[in-house]
C-alpha cells in the first residue's frame, strides 16, 4: 500500500511537471518511436517480423528506412532484409459523452463529424492489409445499456455509422468515466477484439497492424478518472504499442478540463489537438492530425536468417534516422526448430541373408547377393529441407550413399565381405542411414536395424586342391628336396670324378713302370699262353688266363685284373709279364711280400716263371701253368730227364708242400681295406698237396688241377724247396730232351729299379 501511494504521488509530480512543461514539450523533438506489429514466425530458416517507425512530433509513419535497421538475436547481430509493406491500421474511436451530449450541446455532433472524416480516410474493404476499425460511446457507469460498442471490423465501415446515429441526439446527464471507456478500447487491441458473435477479426489480425485510440471528450473526469488509474493506463498503452491521439471539444460557453487529454497524448506518443467548431484553423489542425495517422499504415517487413534451436530468442531492433537519431525495440521470437527424422524402411529388422557358395573349393564363388536399403524422411517442425543425400552404415563403417529421393534407394553387395572358409561364417551388422540438416548443417541419424548375414562353407577339398594346397603350406620342403636331390648329385659327379682321377693316376703310375716292357696289342689279342689257379685259399679251383702283356694280381678288382678274396693281399699285390712268349713275376713292393716255390722274391725284381711254379702270396696259393706248346712226357717215378734236375734238390725227393691255412670265404675281409700281415705260422714240411683227383671238383667248388710229377727236389730250411734262382746261365737243350723241346737260352731279366725293402703298399 505504501508502494502503490508512493507510486501515485511520484506519478502526480509527473503529471505537474509536464503540465508545467507544454510549452516547452511543443518546442522540443522527440526521437522516432519504433513499433512491433506482430510476434516474429519463421518461415524456413528465415524469422519474419514487421515494424512501424513513427514521428511523435508528427504523428506521421516515418518511409524511406530500408537501410538503417540493425537486428541482434541472442546477442548476436543478423543482417536483416528489409522491405516497406502496408499493414493497416487498428482504429478504436472513443467518444465521451458526458458533458457534450446535454440538450442544445453542439460538441456530440462535432465529434461524430469528426469520427465520420476519420472514418472516410480509413480502408475498412475486409482486403488482406485493410484497416480495423472500433467505437465506444462512453456513458454513465451505472447504465451500461446506455453504451454504445462496435467491435472491429475490417470490411463493414457502416456498422460503425450506424452507432454514430444511434447516440446522435441521445442526452448524458450524469458522469461519464472517461479512463474507463479509453481502457475498455485498450482491453479489446490486447485481448479480445470481438463483442459480437458475428466479430471474425482475432488476435492475430489485430498484431500485425498499427493500432491507435481517437478520443474525443470535454477533458472533464472529476470523479472516476483518479492519478493512479491515469498512470496505470498509460503503461498498459506503452507496453502494447497503442498510441494515443486526443482531441478537446470545447465551445464557447462551456466549461473543459485542463491538462488530462494532453497528458495521456504525451506520454503515448500520440498528439493532442483541441477543437473549436468556429475556428476554421483549430479544425483543420485536427484533419490534419487524422491525415498524419493514415501514414501509419506504412510499415517495414524484416526477414533475417535464424536457425537456432527449439527455444525462446531475445531479438533486438535498432533503426537510426539522420534527424531524429535512433530508435529501439525489443520483441522474443520462438525456435520450433527440430532436426529432421530418418528412418531405415528396408531391410526390416532381424532380417536374415544367406549367401550361398557354388562350383568347388579352389575354382568356386559366393553367388552375387544383395540387400537393398531404403529410407524415409520426416520433419516434426514442419520445415521442410531440401536434403539430396543419404549415407548408409554397417557397424559404423560406410557402405554407400544415395542421392535418389525420395526413398533413397541404395543396393549392398554381401557376397564379397568375407572370404570362402571350409565352416560356415555369421555375421550380425547394425545398419544405420545418416543425412545433413541443411538449416543448421547438423547430422542426423536413424534408429539402428539388426541383420544377420550367413555363408555357407565351402565343399571338401578334391585329391588336387588338397595337393596343391599342401604344396602351398609346405612348398619350403619342396626347396630342401630340391637342395638335397641337388647335393646327391655333386656328390656323386665328384665321386666320379674322384675315381676316374684316381684310376688315372694309377695307370698313370703303372704306364710309367711297364713303359719299357709293354708292347703294343695287336689288332687281335693273342691267345693266353698260361693261367694262374688257386690252388689254396679262397676261391680255390678259381682260373685266370694271362692273356696281356702285364697282368695285375691283387685284392680289389678295382685295381687289380685278377682279384683274389685274401686280406693278406696287397693292391696290387704281384704282376705277371709276358715277354717274347715267356713269363716273369714281380712283387709290387707289397706288405706280406711274394714267394716263389717257397722263396720271397725280391720286390720290384722279375723271375722267371717255370711251368707249375707255386707262388704263395697272403694265405693263398696260385699254380702257374703254361698253355699250349709240345706234349711233355711223363717221366717214372724216380727219374728224370738230364740236365732238368734242379739246384738243391735232393734225387728222389717229392715235391710236397706244406699244407696252408684255410681261405677266407667270399664276402669275409679281404676286398679292401689294409693288407693283413700274414701270421707266423709254421707248416709242416713234406706235406703233399691234397687238390682234386683230375677231373673232380675240387673243394670250393673249382675243378682241381691235374697232378704233376715232378723230379725229386732237395728241400730247404723249413721244407720249402728251394729259390727258383734269379739268373739262369744260358743252356741249350737237345730237341726232344725235354719237356719244351728245343728251348733256347731264357731271356736276362730286365734291369731293376733299386728298391727299398721296407717300403710297402698299401
Amino acid at each position: 500500500m505504501k508502494r502503490t501511494v508512493t507510486a501515485s504521488f511520484g506519478l502526480f509530480c509527473a503529471i505537474v511537471l509536464l503540465v508545467c512543461a507544454v510549452p516547452g514539450l511543443a518546442q522540443a523533438q522527440k526521437p522516432p518511436l519504433l513499433f512491433v506489429l506482430d510476434t516474429p514466425v519463421l518461415q524456413g530458416a528465415e524469422g519474419v517480423l514487421h515494424v512501424a517507425v513513427v514521428d511523435p512530433n508528427t504523428g506521421k509513419g516515418m518511409s524511406g528506412l530500408e537501410g538503417s535497421f540493425e537486428v541482434n538475436i541472442a546477442g548476436e547481430p543478423v543482417v536483416p532484409q528489409v522491405e516497406a509493406e502496408t499493414a493497416g491500421l487498428a482504429v478504436a474511436i472513443v467518444i465521451d459523452r458526458g458533458g457534450i451530449s446535454r440538450p442544445g450541446d453542439p460538441r456530440l455532433g462535432h465529434a461524430l463529424d469528426l469520427s465520420e472524416q476519420l472514418l472516410q480516410q480509413l480502408q475498412v474493404d475486409g482486403s488482406e492489409n485493410a484497416d480495423l476499425v472500433s467505437f465506444i460511446g462512453i456513458a454513465e457507469l451505472d447504465k451500461p445499456e446506455n453504451w454504445s460498442l462496435a467491435g472491429f471490423t475490417d470490411y463493414d465501415p457502416q456498422l460503425i455509422r450506424n452507432e454514430f446515429e444511434t447516440i446522435r441526439g441521445q442526452a448524458i446527464n450524469g458522469v461519464t468515466p472517461l479512463f474507463n471507456g479509453i481502457d475498455q478500447a485498450v482491453e479489446w487491441m490486447i485481448h479480445d477484439a470481438g463483442v459480437s458473435e458475428t466479430d471474425t477479426i482475432d488476435q492475430e489480425d489485430l498484431n500485425r497492424r498499427r493500432r491507435v485510440i481517437v478520443v474525443f471528450s470535454d477533458g472533464i473526469d472529476n470523479k472516476f478518472s483518479d492519478r493512479a488509474h491515469q498512470l496505470t493506463l498509460i503503461q498498459k498503452c506503452r507496453e502494447n504499442g497503442i498510441i494515443l491521439y486526443t482531441v478537446r471539444l470545447e465551445h464557447s460557453g462551456r466549461a473543459t478540463g485542463s491538462a488530462t487529454l494532453e497528458v495521456l497524448a504525451s506520454e503515448t506518443y500520440g498528439r493532442f489537438e483541441r477543437h473549436l467548431a468556429t475556428d476554421d484553423a483549430v479544425r483543420a489542425k485536427v484533419l490534419s492530425m487524422f491525415s498524419d495517422l493514415i501514414t501509419q499504415r506504412n510499415s517495414y517487413r524484416l526477414t533475417f536468417p535464424f536457425r537456432n534451436p527449439k527455444g525462446s530468442y531475445d531479438v533486438n531492433i535498432k533503426v537510426t534516422d539522420a534527424a531524429l537519431g535512433n530508435a529501439q525495440a525489443q520483441t522474443r521470437i520462438s525456435s520450433n526448430f527440430q532436426l529432421p527424422q530418418i528412418a531405415m524402411t528396408s531391410p526390416q529388422n532381424g532380417l536374415q541373408v544367406t549367401v550361398p557358395y557354388t562350383g568347388t573349393q579352389d575354382s568356386g564363388a559366393y553367388l552375387a547377393t544383395t540387400v537393398s536399403f531404403q529410407a524415409a524422411l520426416t520433419f516434426p517442425d514442419g520445415v521442410t529441407r531440401d536434403i539430396t543425400r543419404v549415407r548408409y552404415y554397417a557397424d559404423l563403417q560406410l557402405v554407400g550413399e544415395s542421392t535418389t529421393a525420395p526413398d533413397f534407394a541404395f543396393v549392398w553387395d554381401v557376397s564379397s565381405l568375407t572370404v570362402a572358409a571350409a565352416e560356415p561364417q555369421t555375421h550380425t551388422y547394425t545398419l544405420t542411414a545418416e543425412a545433413t540438416d541443411p538449416l543448421w548443417e547438423q547430422r542426423f541419424t536413424s534408429e539402428p536395424v539388426s541383420m544377420t548375414v550367413v555363408w555357407q562353407p565351402t565343399p571338401p577339398p578334391t585329391v588336387v586342391e588338397s595337393s596343391l594346397t599342401w604344396l602351398e603350406l609346405n612348398w619350403w620342403l619342396l626347396l630342401v628336396l630340391a637342395g638335397l636331390l641337388i647335393g646327391l648329385v655333386v656328390l656323386f659327379i665328384l665321386n666320379a670324378r674322384m675315381k676316374g682321377e684316381l684310376g688315372r693316376k694309377i695307370r698313370a703310375g703303372t704306364t710309367g713302370v711297364l713303359k719299357g716292357v709293354t708292347r703294343p696289342l695287336s689288332a687281335l689279342s693273342a691267345p693266353a699262353q698260361g693261367k694262374l689257379v688257386v690252388v689254396q685259399g679262397a676261391g680255390m679251383g678259381k682260373e685266370f688266363r694271362l692273356s696281356g702283356q702285364v697282368s695285375k694280381i691283387g685284392r680289389d678288382p678295382q685295381f687289380c685284373d685278377f682279384a683274389l678274396y685274401d686280406e693278406f693281399v696287397s693292391n696290387p699285390h704281384f704282376n705277371v709279364y709276358l715277354d717274347q712268349g715267356n713269363y716273369y713275376i714281380e712283387d709290387t713292393g707289397s706288405r706280406n711280400q711274394t714267394r716263389l716255390n717257397g722263396t720271397i722274391i725280391p720286390p720290384n725284381q722279375r723271375q722267371f716263371l717255370q711251368p707249375d711254379a707255386i707262388i704263395e702270396v697272403g694265405a693263398t696259393r696260385l699254380q702257374f701253368k703254361r698253355l699250349g706248346g709240345n706234349t711233355r712226357q711223363l717221366q717214372q717215378p724216380g727219374m728224370q730227364q738230364p740236365g732238368m734236375q734242379q739246384p738243391g734238390m735232393q734225387p728222389g725227393a717229392p715235391a710236397a708242400y706244406p699244407q696252408t691255412p684255410p681261405a677266407s670265404p667270399p664276402g669275409m675281409p679281404g676286398w679292401g681295406g689294409p693288407t693283413q700281415a700274414v701270421p707266423e705260422v709254421g707248416l709242416p714240411p713234406n706235406q703233399p698237396y691234397s687238390g682234386g683227383a683230375p677231373g673232380q671238383p675240387a673243394p670250393g667248388g673249382y675243378s682241381a688241377a691235374a697232378p704233376q710229377n715232378y723230379p725229386p727236389t732237395q728241400m730247404g730250411p723249413g721244407g720249402y724247396p728251394p729259390a727258383t734262382p734269379q739268373n739262369y746261365p744260358p743252356t741249350q737243350m737237345a730237341p726232344g730232351s725235354g719237356p719244351w723241346g728245343q728251348l733256347a737260352q731264357p731271356p736276362q731279366q730286365p734291369p731293376s729299379q733299386p728298391v727299398d725293402p721296407n717300403q710297402r703298399k698299401p
